[in-house]
């Protein structure tokens, strides 16, 4: 419907009466002047009180040069910053979650139209797991990456290789599809299945396996309700039981919250 409108407003004659002149220099922009903004959307099936939303990453990011915030309705939020380096330490901690429900963030300027800002998509840290040795370096990283979503950096040495218990890597993912679970290749003429572990994964459903609901409020599952003898297709197994290091130990992971 919006785009319907969006199409017709776009072909009309407006009349001098119709037309505004904007200058900066007449409007009050204090609050935005200087700012660098992100707009970020809690995932979650009920609706969360704002100030619950903004005192709490308010807190959590603690910005040198100060942020503001503004509600845009339905679990959404414009996250003002003053300083650039704020704004970018926040983008590059994703994922922010919010009661284990996932805050995705996407960046913005003041010339977008609030009503209209789409947040689909989110940073990860994803683990690549049984790898062949001959896999684990940035080659094959930046094409598993671009598979799971864009990839944007990888963990990896001085020469371009990782030989840890598993190959990490940052994407940025659609978080409107299902996870990618495993990745099939293969390597010198040998077939391999490598599971895929997301690090601080939020909430997510395990018969669809798209972030931000549950199986009880999940819209693909009531309309084809599973046969019970049905085994999940997703599940917690897609969580990393360690973060960080892919040469350090196991440890069980602390959701933020």
């Amino acid at each position: 419907m919006a785009d319907h409108l969006s199409s017709i407003y776009a072909k009309l004659s407006l009349n001098e009466e119709e037309k505004i002149e904007i200058s900066a220099d007449a409007l009050n922009l204090t609050d935005f002047e200087g700012s660098n903004f992100l707009v970020g959307r809690v995932l979650a099936p009920r609706v969360i009180n704002f100030e619950s939303i903004s005192s709490m990453f308010k807190r959590l990011w603690n910005p040198r040069h100060g942020l503001s915030c503004k509600p845009l309705g339905d679990n959404t939020v414009l996250f003002m910053f003053k300083n650039a380096v704020d704004m970018k330490k926040v983008l590059n901690g994703s994922p922010w979650l919010f009661d284990k429900s996932l805050l995705a963030l996407t960046e913005v300027d003041a010339s977008q139209i609030g009503s209209n800002i789409e947040v689909s998509s989110c940073q990860f840290w994803a683990q690549i797991h049984d790898l062949p040795i001959g896999l684990m370096n940035r080659v094959f990283a930046e094409i598993s990456g671009n598979t799971i979503g864009k990839f944007l950096e990888v963990d990896v040495d001085s020469d371009g290789c990782s030989f840890g218990r598993f190959l990490r890597i940052r994407v940025e993912m659609d978080i409107t599809k299902p996870l990618r679970r495993v990745l099939k290749t293969n390597f010198k003429g040998i077939d391999f299945v490598l599971p895929i572990k997301y690090e601080r994964l939020p909430n997510f459903c395990y018969f669809c396996g798209v972030i931000g609901h549950g199986e009880k409020d999940c819209d693909a599952r009531i309309l084809n309700p599973p046969d019970s003898s049905t085994s999940p297709s997703y599940g917690s197994w897609l969580r990393a039981t360690s973060t960080g290091n892919p040469f350090s130990n196991p440890v069980h992971p602390l959701a933020k919250s």
